[in-house]
């Protein structure tokens, strides 16, 4: 819960200052050893949550090192790319 808690606590930041772009780097998988895929799985559901309450943030940046950060977050993108309204099939 702390990380999903980070992620939502930054998305509020950005509402509060009326931000419309914000950037996540992989949290807490560096030094603090968190799991890429969990960090992953995490951090885009609750940005996908928080951007129902953030209509102003029409830009989130997934800022990533490596091919293994790259496909975790891809991994966990996909299912949300695929039942976002609008989306291409």
């Amino acid at each position: 819960p702390v990380l999903d808690a980070a992620v939502r606590s930054a998305m509020a930041r950005a509402r509060e200052i009326g931000a419309t772009s914000i950037a996540f780097p992989a949290l807490g998988t560096g030094v603090g050893g968190f799991p890429l895929e969990e960090a992953a799985r995490i951090t885009v559901a609750a940005v996908r949550d928080e951007l129902a309450a953030s209509p102003a943030i029409t830009h989130v940046v997934f800022a990533l090192r490596g091919s293994a950060a790259y496909q975790a977050f891809s991994a966990a993108l996909q299912p949300a790319v695929e039942t976002t309204p609008g989306s291409p099939a």
